[in-house]
């Protein structure tokens, strides 16, 4: 429709045009407004229209070897950044433990544990399961039925498990400890224990340098145990004699395990970057120190000797049985490799494989 303004009146009347003409004067409006919508497209173009293709809402699980990790969040794929953190979720499920009892085998009692308390939890995540993904880790290497339990795990939980290699566990602790604190993957050696491996990653010319190692959380407590004469259960009080025996332990396997490389990226003075619950939440609350803070050997050497005498119901947590000889494990290696601090961040492989594409 048109305007016609009659001048002796000042009153807008309607002149309706032959079809034709009607037809002309809307595609001429269409004609514009789509270039005015497709020049504030272009002015928006490198601001908006990308932020909104790199925000992705997704889950990470990562299945350990002493317990499991869930991390929901929004992540911004372009910058390597997390938006925000929607529900994060640790679930003490203990399947070293009870590898090293059943003979290498994992049983039902612990598939049954497992599949109870995740199914269960994940009822209640308002994220489609194709929008999850997990990675399962050394014990599930070790197991004689490995591969075999992932495989029901993932079918129960209808999410897609991946059994990935101690090198890349490697890689998605060093991408985490990248993501969380910023720093240059020149700039550090990133430090990952769990329950059944270590592993220490150093980047170097576009490639990375690893130390996969064997002795953790759950193993040395395993190796005390055999010392006690004990096949399982708990091995505090340490004593003052277990306690530097497991301290030597630890540090004659770094000596005789860590590649030169890893031992050159430290001396060089590349800042050491503790990953997984060894470091944030067994060393550094036994510590008590706050979030962002680094921790010395020395402070260890204080720790371990007071804590060589406590009995389990002095440790808080989950994992008593592993506090004493968690910090004899930290400690050896630190005064083997001359690592004079760590700085522990609340960095799991979940938070790496948030950012990992090729699992997605």
């Amino acid at each position: 429709m048109l305007f016609n303004l009659n001048p002796r009146t000042s009153v807008h009347r309607f002149i309706f045009p032959s079809l034709p003409l009607l037809f002309l004067y809307v595609s001429l409006f269409l004609t514009n407004s789509c270039s005015s919508v497709n020049h504030l497209s272009r002015v928006e173009l490198e601001e908006v229209a990308p932020k909104l293709k790199c925000i992705r809402e997704r889950g990470a699980l990562d299945i350990g070897s002493g317990s499991t990790k869930f991390t929901l969040a929004k992540v911004n794929l372009c910058e390597n950044k997390i938006v925000q953190i929607l529900e994060k979720k640790q679930f003490p499920l203990k399947f070293k433990e009870h590898l090293s009892y059943n003979n290498g085998v994992l049983k039902e009692e612990i598939y049954q544990q497992a599949t109870n308390e995740l199914i269960t939890y994940f009822k209640n995540i308002p994220l489609e399961k194709k929008y999850i993904k997990a990675v399962a880790t050394e014990v599930f290497r070790q197991a004689m039925n490995g591969e075999e339990f992932v495989g029901r795990l993932s079918q129960s939980l209808g999410i897609e498990i991946h059994l990935i290699s101690q090198e890349e566990e490697a890689l998605l602790g060093f991408k985490g400890a990248q993501v969380v604190t910023g720093k240059k993957a020149s700039e550090i050696v990133v430090w990952d224990i769990g329950g059944g491996s270590m592993q220490m990653t150093s980047s170097h010319l576009g490639g990375y340098h690893f130390y996969k190692g064997k002795l953790a959380s759950v193993s040395l407590k395993n190796e005390v145990l055999k010392w006690k004469g004990k096949k399982r259960g708990s091995p505090n009080p340490l004593g003052q004699y277990l306690g530097q025996k497991a301290l030597y332990h630890s540090a004659h396997y770094a000596k005789e395990n860590v590649p030169s490389l890893i031992k050159e990226a430290i001396e060089k003075g590349k800042e050491v970057i503790g990953v997984g619950g060894v470091h944030y939440y067994s060393i550094r609350e036994q510590l008590n120190l706050y979030a962002n803070t680094p921790y010395s050997y020395y402070q260890l050497e204080q720790a371990l000797d007071k804590r060589v005498h406590f009995h389990d119901q002095q440790f808080n947590g989950h994992y008593k049985e592993t506090e004493a000889t968690n910090i004899a494990l930290v400690l050896g290696h630190m005064k083997e490799l001359n690592i004079r601090t760590v700085l522990p961040v609340k960095v799991d492989l979940a938070t790496g494989l948030l950012f990992t594409e090729r699992f997605w």
